[in-house]
């Protein structure tokens, strides 16, 4: 069997796999966050100025970018959505949710059009104060709402710098890889018929 066969036959059996849920996996360390996305394209927003990075909206009713951040606040009527093109399989920031004092602390949902709306289990504790927060996420997604967590309280300011967002690898990215082993195989034949 030749080595396009094995990818042929590999991709194949990977397509009749059943869907498998969602998990999601929390990072409260970047470096850690950074290393779980592995070779995906990572942009950074740092709120700077008013120009957000190529590729992300946020929808907000009461949120503003100044000082280097952005300050916003969500309650059982408001909710923020980040949105993002392409779709992406990780999503994390610096969240400071004492800008109001003790609050009901963030929820966040990934949601991509009718495949995917799943809730993260684990909430932004109303404690945080500037730490890193980060997800990713087995299945892509192209929106991520911040909603009212399920602490005491009636509504959760917060302020968010450093937005991080991994997108999906692009098909180019996938067909230089196979290239790459193709080539990894090449190598090692000709090593063996070389020995």
């Amino acid at each position: 069997m030749n080595f396009k066969s094995v990818i042929v036959a590999a991709a194949l059996a990977a397509s009749a796999l059943p869907a498998m849920a969602t998990t999601v996996t929390v990072y409260t360390d970047k470096a850690a966050w950074l290393s779980a996305v592995g070779g995906a394209p990572v942009q950074t927003e740092d709120f700077s100025d008013n120009t957000l990075v190529s590729g992300l909206t946020i929808t907000t009713s009461t949120g503003n970018i100044g000082d280097g951040v952005l300050h916003d606040l969500v309650a059982p009527t408001l909710s923020t959505t980040f949105d993002y093109t392409p779709n992406l399989i990780g999503l994390g920031g610096n969240f400071d949710l004492s800008p109001g004092g003790p609050g009901v602390g963030l929820q966040l949902t990934l949601l991509n059009g009718s495949s995917l709306n799943f809730t993260v289990p684990t909430e932004i504790d109303p404690n945080y104060t500037g730490q890193f927060f980060g997800i990713v996420s087995s299945d892509a997604f192209s929106s991520l709402r911040l909603s009212s967590g399920t602490h005491q309280a009636s509504a959760e300011t917060y302020n968010l710098d450093n937005l991080v967002l991994a997108a999906v690898p692009e098909p180019e990215t996938y067909a230089m890889l196979l290239a790459g082993l193709g080539l990894v195989a090449v190598a090692k034949r000709r090593k063996a018929k070389a020995a």
